[in-house]
């Protein structure tokens, strides 16, 4: 089995007593995860997200694996039956939610013997429509696949029941909302990248919003370029907080950023997110938090220095 986990920022956000059916309660978390895997380097597979989304791979790229962490997964797998990928899309009947994090598991085979540092993976997270909506004269639940959608001014957000005619619950910020993409937020290493990707869709030419592709370090395709990697010696460790230093404020990642942590082979064992840059006096530090792997284990970190992009 492969082990599936997105971190938040923040707990994930849980719905109580969410109204399925007649006699049907459950508390549902709120947020739903895809993630597009490929497997091939571009060859064959799907290069438009699944229904609902309204974002596209990057030219060129196609995913023959996604994977979606969902509250609703049966309904979700019934909504996306006859989707053209729906034979490449796994959706994990089960989803642990354990404070920032949520955890599924996939079979291995899934990824027909492809190393997963080797593969390209786009991350994008929506919000969940949890109930079924009877309108024919805008999306219904099926192109929609139980994404909420984005509105000029966000709806009624003080219930989770879903009406006979859709969601009262939207996200509002959209002006010119034709065709605006559905994604929330989308996994990228490098600041600006993803809010520049999303706002590439256009309404009337049917041109959809771009999903930011992320390449393993075995990967020889890369959508962008760094200058080399930053190599930190850990320098202070609290439990699962670690604290290194680096030569400069400039090889600081951002807050937010995953980075590798490197046992005393130098081999990658466990993975890490800045929590806070401390610049000022002395040697730049960054305190960093582990969210899978050993944190005793951990003697370096490192990520890559990325280029900042020619505005001109």
């Amino acid at each position: 089995m492969v082990v599936v986990e997105a971190v938040f920022h923040r707990p994930v956000a849980v719905a109580r007593d969410v109204r399925l059916a007649t006699e049907q309660r459950a508390d549902l978390f709120l947020p739903t995860v895809d993630l597009y895997i490929d497997l091939a380097g571009g060859e064959g597979g799907h290069h438009s997200a699944l229904p609902g989304r309204g974002v596209a791979l990057p030219d060129g790229l196609r995913w023959e694996l996604a994977i979606v962490l969902s509250p609703v997964p049966s309904r979700l797998r019934g909504a996306i039956g006859g989707h053209p990928g729906a034979a490449s899309v796994l959706v994990p009947e089960r989803v642990r939610v354990r404070g920032r994090t949520l955890r599924a598991r996939v079979p291995a085979s899934a990824f027909h013997g492809v190393a997963l540092r080797s593969a390209g993976v786009a991350v994008a997270v929506t919000g969940t429509v949890f109930g079924s909506t009877f309108r024919t004269e805008v999306d219904g639940m099926v192109p929609t696949a139980f994404v909420r959608e984005v509105t000029p001014h966000a709806g009624r957000c003080d219930r989770w029941e879903e009406q006979m005619d859709g969601s009262p619950c939207t996200f509002g910020g959209c002006v010119d909302c034709q065709g605006h993409p559905r994604v929330l937020d989308a996994l990228h290493p490098v600041p600006g990248a993803q809010e520049e990707a999303l706002a590439g869709w256009d309404g009337n030419v049917k041109r959809l919003a771009v999903l930011p592709m992320v390449w393993g370090n075995g990967s020889s395709r890369t959508v962008t370029k760094a200058q080399d990697l930053v190599q930190a010696s850990v320098v202070d460790r609290r439990g699962d907080l670690l604290t290194v230093g680096v030569r400069s404020p400039e090889d600081l990642p951002v807050v937010g950023a995953l980075v590798e942590g490197v046992g005393e082979d130098g081999e990658v064992i466990a993975t890490l997110v800045l929590r806070k840059r401390v610049e000022g006096g002395g040697t730049p530090l960054a305190v960093l938090e582990v969210v899978t792997g050993d944190a005793a284990l951990v003697v370096s970190t490192r990520w890559p220095v990325w280029r900042t992009p020619n505005k001109d």
